[in-house]
């Protein structure tokens, strides 16, 4: 397999494992959300360090970091893909 033929088989992986990656971190993280800040908002109430709720800024910003570390796992997972093709 020429460098070219293995470039583009790398290139062809990053979407979908960034896809594979995402969603399941996404369904993971929001669960875990779902869990603490859902059923059990009265029971942990006490024992958070920040007494306020969350601002829509903030989650925001935690969304973004999100994406972009999935987006790093994707190439990541390109890079691992180049060499194996």
């Amino acid at each position: 397999m020429t460098v070219a033929e293995k470039l583009q088989w790398s290139l062809k992986a990053v979407p979908s494992m960034s896809l594979g990656d995402g969603l399941g971190y996404f369904l993971v993280a929001g669960a875990v959300w779902l869990f603490f800040a859902g059923a059990f908002r009265s029971t942990f109430q006490r024992r958070k360090i920040s007494r306020g709720q969350p601002t829509g800024r903030q989650i925001g910003r935690e969304l973004l970091c999100s994406i972009r570390n999935v987006a790093i796992f994707g190439l990541v997972g390109g890079a691992v893909v180049y060499p194996n093709c």
